[in-house]
């Protein structure tokens, strides 16, 4: 199934609101309107009936009948009423043979809810069998809302107050409410889909800007990528795939150097090798044991490469084996130079070892941290011009190593590259060695940085200490 598009999803749910709210809002009006309308009216009604009891019984009491005659009752009783009545609550007085004495000869007043003499016999009929509120509908069609009180103890002709309030034809109101809800939905959706259909292409163009982008990074490709413009996520995606592109710019143009260089470093012992066996197929050198030394010597360095490129790849893979373990950083820095004196002393060289007391013990794998300063130490006596200073201290939770020579000192372009694959100055070797002192420390959570200090050039590795308490 095809996927549908950000702008797609996004119209989509614009419209699906447009769709369902009204609807909604409809359908939560018609199930509530009804309750409302009868809880409206059955307080009216209430209202209407104990405000108009006593009245009702001071004006056609005994006394006031006497006074005033039969005949004027219904008329002074509806000037003394006619401000309790409204459009939507009235009333009908009857006597204890249910005629009614008000209004007089059932003539409502114009304006008033005027019901038939059946229509209020038949209300006051059931209203008598059960007088809680109820629901009937009249000659005419409309429906009311009635209810009766009953004054047995009153002391003139009155028994009963009949009040009635419509309830409105809610279908009526439903329709009406329904077409105006569909035009204001239309009127809505007139405004708000172009606008949704607007915004939804433009967040999802840069999108598509971008995923382009990324089919032609995938293909090897490295557009430059502008940086978009816009909602905050979408900036923030430019800046991580333009990030991510120049990330693998780099990557894919130093595999390509380091596929070169490995070549070529390879080829020349190879090519080395090839030169002396043909020479002593063709007793060309008169020693050969001297030829076969210069063989097994460059059998040697091809090894080292070999090795050096393995161990790149290992930890680029993550297949290195690691083993952190606490090592005594003074042990085995001691270690370490006792094992190049007599290479050192050769050369004219001498290491001048300051180490802390007590000693530290740091966390890491000892086999590559071996390796680590064995390229090190190499690299400071091919340079050094009399000493190498090896110092160690404690910065906050890390050991801090550093290795210094007092040589010519780093050319202040090389720097940034030095730790390079296949980066050589001057008199480089493979140009791996300081790569793997540096991805070495890493995979071990460490680090190392190179400047020039006060005597030559410096090397300053940082490793982690062993946490307090730990066994060592």
């Amino acid at each position: 199934m095809k996927n549908s598009s950000i702008r797609s999803k996004i119209f989509l749910a614009e419209l699906s609101l447009l769709i369902v709210l009204p609807l909604a809002v409809y359908i939560m009006f018609s199930v509530t309107i009804t309750g409302f309308m009868r809880s409206f009216a059955e307080r009216d009604l209430t209202r209407l009936l104990e405000a108009a009891e006593p009245l009702t019984r001071e004006a056609f009491s005994v006394p006031w009948l006497e006074r005033e005659g039969v005949h004027n009752r219904s008329g002074a009783y509806s000037n003394a009423i006619s401000p309790l009545l409204s459009a939507d609550a009235w009333l009908i007085i009857f006597d204890e043979n249910q005629q009614a004495l008000y209004p007089s000869g059932f003539v409502f007043p114009e304006g008033s809810l005027a019901l038939t003499p059946d229509d209020a016999q038949r209300f006051l009929t059931e209203s008598l069998q059960n007088e809680a509120f109820q629901e009937g509908t009249a000659e005419n069609g409309q429906r009311y809302l009635y209810c009766v009180r009953k004054l047995d103890d009153g002391d003139g002709p009155i028994r009963y107050m009949l009040a009635y309030s419509p309830l409105y034809n809610t279908y009526t109101l439903f329709e009406r409410v329904g077409k105006l809800v569909l035009l204001i939905t239309a009127l809505i959706a007139a405004i708000s889909l172009p606008i949704a259909w607007l915004t939804a292409r433009r967040i999802s163009a840069p999108l598509m800007r971008l995923s382009a982008c990324l089919d032609q990074i995938g293909q090897g490709e490295f557009p430059r990528i502008p940086e978009e413009q816009g909602a905050r996520e979408v900036v923030q995606l430019s800046k991580s795939v333009i990030h991510m592109s120049e990330r693998l710019s780099r990557y894919a143009a130093a595999q390509k150097t380091f596929i070169e260089n490995a070549s070529h470093d390879l080829r020349t012992p190879l090519t080395c090798i090839g030169g002396y066996a043909e020479g002593l197929e063709y007793d060309v050198f008169e020693d050969p044991k001297e030829i076969g030394a210069k063989i097994a010597g460059e059998c040697a360095r091809l090894s080292d490469l070999i090795d050096d490129l393995l161990a790149l790849s290992r930890m680029d893979n993550d297949d290195q084996a690691i083993a952190l373990v606490p090592v005594g950083l003074g042990a085995f820095l001691q270690g370490q130079v006792s094992r190049l004196e007599g290479a050192a002393a050769a050369r004219g060289l001498r290491f001048v070892l300051n180490l802390p007391q007590p000693e530290p013990y740091i966390y890491a794998d000892e086999q590559l941290f071996i390796r680590v300063f064995e390229n090190l130490f190499s690299n400071a006596m091919r340079y050094a011009r009399s000493c190498i200073w090896v110092q160690a201290d404690i910065a906050g939770g890390d050991a801090v190593i550093l290795v210094e020579d007092d040589g010519p000192g780093l050319a202040p372009q090389s720097i940034p590259r030095l730790f390079d694959r296949f980066y050589k100055s001057r008199d480089g070797q493979s140009g791996l060695g300081l790569a793997i002192v540096k991805t070495s420390l890493e995979y071990m959570g460490g680090s190392v940085r190179a400047y020039n200090g006060r005597h030559g050039a410096a090397f300053e590795v940082h490793i982690g200490l062993c946490p307090p308490g730990h066994p060592v």
